[in-house]
């Protein structure tokens, strides 16, 4: 029996690491993709283990052609308050719409839709103080393409 449920967990865990390394991971960078789904990630370039470094200014883009929503879901965040700071755009730039933030320091659990089939974050730390940054995963909503038309055929004989 103890085998068996050793086998079990072994199972569950392979398993359960595909269904979640099937989404590519992004770390906070000046970056555009494509992908329907992801994570991203602060940049982990601190110089404390799982901290973003001071003075970063990024701009990572999501793209997707066609896509009705874009969601933006923030597991964790941290950052210095007032002074370290995400913007979440509507668009393919950071002149587009803002419709997130600037998000500050400690925040809870959190969700941003863009609905123009591009979603702009941006991020900016000062010198000094860092936090433990933050953990997102994004979907994407694609509505299916309607079937065109067919108008129906003339009677034609076959072979003509």
């Amino acid at each position: 029996m103890k085998r068996f449920s050793l086998l079990l967990f072994i199972l569950t865990t392979l398993i359960g690491s595909q269904t979640l390394s099937a989404q590519p991971t992004y770390m906070m960078s000046n970056a555009l993709v494509t992908d329907c789904e992801g994570i991203l990630t602060d940049s982990e370039a601190g110089q404390l283990p799982g901290t973003y470094d001071h003075n970063e200014n990024f701009t990572f883009t999501i793209c997707i052609n066609q896509a009705d929503k874009i969601t933006l879901n923030f597991i964790t965040f941290c950052t210095e308050e007032i002074f370290d700071i995400v913007r979440i755009y509507d668009g393919p730039d950071t002149l587009s719409t803002l419709i997130g933030g600037p998000y500050a320091g400690v925040v809870s659990p959190f969700s941003v839709t863009a609905t123009s089939g591009c979603m702009t974050v941006n991020f900016i730390s000062d010198p000094n103080v860092v936090c433990s940054g933050w953990v997102a995963n994004w979907d994407t909503e694609v509505d299916p393409p309607v079937p065109p038309a067919f108008l129906p055929l003339a009677n034609v004989p076959c072979g003509k």
